[in-house]
């Protein structure tokens, strides 16, 4: 394994540790990273990582959604790596590629929240499945400057309104256990 996939698999573990209940989840990306070659392409099928930022404002009252121009939905920034690249450094490049937002603070380089997800099949690809990497970043209000080709929109949601928007149920549960990591209460527990 390269230093990439050595770091994946170290964090992942890190993250099974402090989250028991997901230790399965983990398990299953630990075994993507040391198994699957292509599993930072985003053409490996039937599986591949992605990763993506829960941001919040330091008072943890609003988070950053992107309305997604592809799916027509509201979701976390995020997307594919780069060849072989840290999927914290792509969460991260990803971030400000779609929103523009300056110096938002890791709450860790530890990852947040995974997510195994499918995604249907198009014309240009086969039905596969997101192993998506979530990090916690922390951000003060900033104004957004989404990329057109990828979103409709971004807006700072408050927390207390996120019943009102339709969203991933595990989306939103990260959301909500992002804002008592925020806030200091206990960290993540599925």
């Amino acid at each position: 394994m390269n230093q990439v996939r050595v770091e994946l698999v170290s964090s992942l573990k890190i993250y099974a540790n402090q989250n028991p209940l997901d230790a399965d989840i983990a398990l299953e990306f630990i075994n993507l990273a040391k198994n699957e070659p292509g599993a930072f392409l985003r053409n490996c099928y039937p599986a591949h990582f992605t990763a993506s930022c829960i941001v919040v404002t330091p008072d943890a009252s609003l988070v950053l959604l992107l309305h997604h121009k592809k799916l027509d939905r509201w979701l976390q920034p995020g997307g594919h790596p780069e060849h072989e690249e840290n999927l914290f450094g792509a969460a991260l490049r990803e971030l400000a590629e779609e929103t523009g937002l300056k110096a938002p603070q890791a709450h860790s380089q530890t990852p947040f929240h995974l997510d195994k997800h499918p995604i249907l099949a198009t014309i240009k690809e086969p039905a596969h499945f997101h192993y998506d990497v979530r990090y916690l970043f922390i951000s003060e209000l900033q104004r957004i400057k989404i990329n057109p080709k990828e979103s409709n929109s971004a807006s700072w949601f408050k927390i207390s309104t996120l019943d009102t928007i339709e969203l991933d149920d595990k989306l939103r549960y990260a959301i909500l256990e992002a804002t008592k990591a925020v806030l200091g209460t206990k960290l993540w527990s599925a």
